[in-house]
């Protein structure tokens, strides 16, 4: 230990009056600190730190290093710790926990340390592998666990962080921690079996258990229990905004009006000011008065930019003001909204070099398709898909109502479960891999919905993403029709750009931007002719042609799937199904052609560029 050094320090900290040694420093001999000296400093060093006396602390910590012994496991841990916090240099900061750590490896405060330094400097994967050393030698602790899993999702790695929770032990917390970390990985089925696991067969205990299942039931489109589990959430606290809101979308969804009436009377008491339940009333309420809309415009603008409740507020807005044929106003709400919700795609997809995107699509296509050549498989099972393929906003929740009415014909709604599965093979375009695989994905495919309780022998699946794979799903299930739901390219356009489709993931950045909906939908068209070229069987209804003739065209559907046509199936009081997307209202009104041409009301807001592109695919 250099004495120089302990001199320095010493007299630099009493000559700030952050500390007195009991006798003065002569030469270089330093006059040893009772034990209780050296807590008291320690409490100050706390004190300092709690106080944000950043420098203060640094002072103390600095003279104490210096003088207390390197292999002291008691007090040089503890203002190493403090030090790590306060160090202005991000490699001393390190330095020092890393001390702390060897000094005390078993103590979970100095690895929590580390992780908080390294997060707030943004040097987070330096920590890992000092807290994996830990796990490994201590074993997968829960407190210990919890903390590596905080670092592995503050990384972004949410798959890594719920495999950390299943090497520990398996509390109830933990098995409510993973529950949540499969949802977010999309892993439903795992998130329920956790879930479950977790209430070990007893009723939620708090509100927030309850809205959890509630939302995952949702998610499985297991709505009786997902109304079950929201009631008991309201019983709980019967005005919060967030069980309210997904308590109006189920019943809107299901089609049940006196709950959806009970709900929004309510939400008018319980928060007339929350954004959420605005944008819902403004969505559903049939009775809404002049003073809510004005309250809600006075609501939208106090809200931020970057507000995803202002975007929603627009939307509804929007379409508020275009069923009073307010279309100038409607349209400049619209054009708001959008410009907003682009914000929130990471890839800004609208803003990519339109031949890029097209030639990206091209290869992914021309991917599956060389995937596809060659690849021989049969039916492995007793089920009939029907996968209706076509762009969102044609009219595939209306086909798939009609015919999911027929008792041997049940609904997916948008399940598109082998989607994931298949990606991987198209990225490696490995056909020997995908060969071997088919038989277990068909089969597993099959479990998978019989587990989600269709027990029919014909189901519908509308996954507008579906189109892509075409061809490789008819390898998975031989028996398999396509059905393309198409209708005027202008109609697509508009009622795309009225409605608000997640951006975060990228999938959907094309609809923000009304040509970049043209192009998507002239690639849409594209993929179709390539899959038909190679031999696929698809066939097409013109939403125009159904609307206007409902009975000819439902009876030809009828013929294609398999199933006797009645003209009970246009009757909306004889369907009795859940419609979890933007159509659920729409499908229950009278089939009707009135939304035919709507676009002539925005023609002279379009960007003629778009309008130019769409009318082109129009006459195609």
């Amino acid at each position: 230990m250099n004495a120089q050094n302990i001199e320095s320090n010493f007299c630099y900290a009493k000559n700030k009056n952050l500390i007195a040694t009991p006798e003065h420093v002569t030469g270089h001999q330093l006059v040893s600190f009772s034990s209780a000296d050296i807590k008291d400093y320690h409490k100050k060093v706390v004190g300092y730190l709690d106080s944000d006396q950043f420098k203060e602390a640094e002072i103390v910590c600095k003279a104490m290093l210096d003088y207390l012994p390197r292999n002291d496991k008691n007090m040089r841990p503890k203002f190493l710790n403090c030090f790590a916090k306060v160090a202005s240099s991000p490699d001393a900061a390190m330095k020092a926990i890393k001390e702390a750590i060897g000094l005390r490896p078993d103590d979970i405060e100095y690895l929590t340390t580390l992780v908080e330094i390294c997060s707030s400097r943004e040097q987070l994967e330096r920590a890992k592998p000092i807290l994996q050393n830990a796990l490994d030698t201590l074993g997968y602790i829960i407190p210990l666990a919890k903390l590596m899993a905080r670092l592995e999702l503050m990384l972004g790695n949410i798959v890594q962080a719920e495999q950390v929770f299943a090497k520990t032990e398996q509390t109830p917390e933990i098995q409510k921690e993973r529950a949540g970390l499969k949802y977010q990985m999309g892993d439903l089925y795992g998130a329920d079996d956790l879930y479950k696991q977790y209430l070990n067969n007893e009723a939620p205990k708090t509100a927030q258990d309850a809205y959890m299942g509630a939302v995952l039931s949702t998610d499985l489109l297991e709505f009786d229990r997902s109304e079950q589990l929201l009631r008991h959430a309201l019983e709980f606290d019967p005005d919060h905004p967030d069980y309210l809101a997904l308590g109006i979308r189920i019943a809107n969804w299901r089609g049940d009006q006196v709950r959806l009436k009970e709900l929004i009377d309510r939400s008018y008491k319980a928060e007339p000011n929350h954004p959420i339940l605005l944008s819902l009333i403004i969505n559903h309420d049939p009775d809404i008065t002049s003073k809510t809309i004005t309250n809600a415009e006075s609501v939208l603008e106090s809200l931020s930019e970057n507000s995803v409740h202002k975007t929603r507020m627009m939307f509804a807005l929007a379409r508020y003001y275009d069923q009073l044929s307010d279309h100038e106003r409607a349209w400049n709400m619209l054009v708001r909204a959008n410009k907003l919700s682009a914000n929130q795609d990471p890839r800004q997809f609208q803003r990519l070099r339109r031949k890029a995107v097209q030639a990206q699509g091209t290869h992914h296509l021309n991917a599956a398709r060389g995937l596809a050549e060659g690849i021989r498989s049969k039916d492995h099972h007793e089920v009939s898909f029907v996968y209706l393929i076509g762009a969102p906003r044609t009219g595939s929740s209306l086909i798939q109502s009609v015919l999911t009415t027929d008792n041997n014909v049940g609904s997916l709604s948008e399940r598109g479960s082998l989607m994931p599965w298949i990606e991987r093979y198209v990225q490696s375009e490995d056909k020997n891999a995908f060969q071997k695989i088919v038989k277990d994905l068909a089969l597993a495919d099959v479990a998978g919905v019989r587990r989600q309780g269709r027990t029919e022998s014909i189901l519908v699946d509308k996954s507008t993403i579906t189109l892509y794979f075409l061809g490789l799903i008819a390898r998975i299930h031989p028996s398999a029709r396509f059905i393309n739901v198409t209708r005027d390219p202008r109609d697509i356009a508009l009622s795309i750009f009225f409605h608000e489709f997640p951006q975060t993931s990228g999938a959907f950045g094309y609809t923000t931007n009304m040509i970049s909906i043209a192009d998507e939908l002239a690639h849409r068209k594209m993929v179709v002719n390539g899959w038909m070229e190679d031999g696929f069987e698809v066939n097409s209804v013109r939403y125009e042609a159904f609307v206007s003739n409902p009975h000819d065209e439902g009876k030809q559907l009828a013929d294609y799937i398999g199933i006797d046509w009645s003209d009970e199936y246009l009757d909306t009081n004889k369907r009795n199904f859940i419609v979890p997307t933007f159509s659920a209202k729409q499908v229950r009104k009278p089939i009707s052609p009135d939304a035919i041409g709507k676009w002539k009301s925005y023609e002279k807001f379009i960007d003629s560029e778009a309008l130019d592109l769409l009318s082109n695919q129009a006459i195609l």
